[in-house]
């Protein structure tokens, strides 16, 4: 069976996020969410999932652009001045092996969006993670015994193997650095009993992946399940001020899960389209 997760990534991070996931959930290809409990549009992205059944919702866990849960005084090696995670995934990670981050203020705050899904009504199908920190060495293990503890047993492994053409080398290396990551947190997810996709696809390329993309990853499909993971919206340009300088084409991505030569591939290479519910 060739089968894919097709998901979008950051819901409740902003209404125009929100709106093109669900877009894509109802008139397009999409599956799946992740959902960002601290975002300022968290609580309408959970009240559309509960109205959308069909559509698998899971943590995107957030350790970094956004504010934690927790409160202030209970995380300060998680957080700056301004009350906020470290701006990027590559400060969180210096900050981290440098041991500069608490492991229990990390437990702490992980424990609490896992609790947020369930105030919002979110029964989590997964549990993956923004920019993929928590494939970082020894952050894995703290995820894993959390998710354990909240019974959820399938893990995002942004094991992404394959080169499309149109990916810079940049990009490329800090693919190279994720994937040998990623082999260790699928380790470690595997003895912990947990489950996750075969293969992954949505990093290179992330946030432009545009219909003729789109095609070539249905098409390259192999046995098994892969996630496709994309990051769609309404709107031309960023669907929040704060978000301009990531250089997504939420638009393009949205019009990729919208357009009928995907749903064509889908159809010619007998792709099952499931979410994170029917791994087994």
């Amino acid at each position: 069976m060739i089968a894919a997760i097709v998901s979008g990534d950051d819901f409740g991070l902003a209404p125009a996020i929100n709106e093109g996931i669900l877009k894509a959930h109802v008139h397009g290809c999409l599956t799946s969410a992740s959902l960002i409990v601290v975002g300022s549009a968290a609580e309408e992205a959970a009240a559309a999932a509960l109205d959308h059944p069909k559509l698998g919702v899971g943590l995107h866990l957030t350790l970094v652009a956004e504010r934690p849960l927790s409160a202030l005084n209970d995380v300060p090696t998680l957080v700056g001045a301004d009350g906020r995670f470290c701006s990027s995934a590559t400060t969180f990670a210096q900050r981290w092996t440098r041991g500069l981050i608490r492991r229990d203020e990390v437990r702490l705050e992980i424990r609490r969006q896992l609790e947020r899904c369930g105030e919002l009504g979110i029964e989590p199908t997964h549990l993956d993670s923004h920019q993929h920190l928590h494939v970082l060495p020894g952050l894995t293990d703290l995820v894993v015994r959390e998710m354990q503890h909240a019974g959820i047993g399938r893990l995002r492994i942004p094991l992404e193997l394959g080169t499309p053409a149109r990916a810079g080398w940049t990009r490329r290396l800090k693919r190279s650095l994720l994937n040998m990551m990623a082999r260790r947190a699928a380790s470690s997810a595997r003895r912990a009993g947990l489950l996750f996709p075969d293969r992954f696809s949505g990093f290179l390329g992330a946030g432009r992946i545009d219909a003729e993309s789109l095609v070539e990853r249905v098409l390259s499909l192999k046995e098994g399940v892969t996630e496709l993971a994309l990051h769609p919206a309404v709107g031309v340009g960023p669907p929040h001020p704060d978000l301009a300088s990531w250089g997504y084409r939420w638009d393009t991505e949205l019009a990729a899960l919208l357009d009928p030569r995907v749903r064509d591939a889908l159809v010619k290479h007998k792709v099952e389209l499931i979410n994170y519910k029917r791994i087994r």
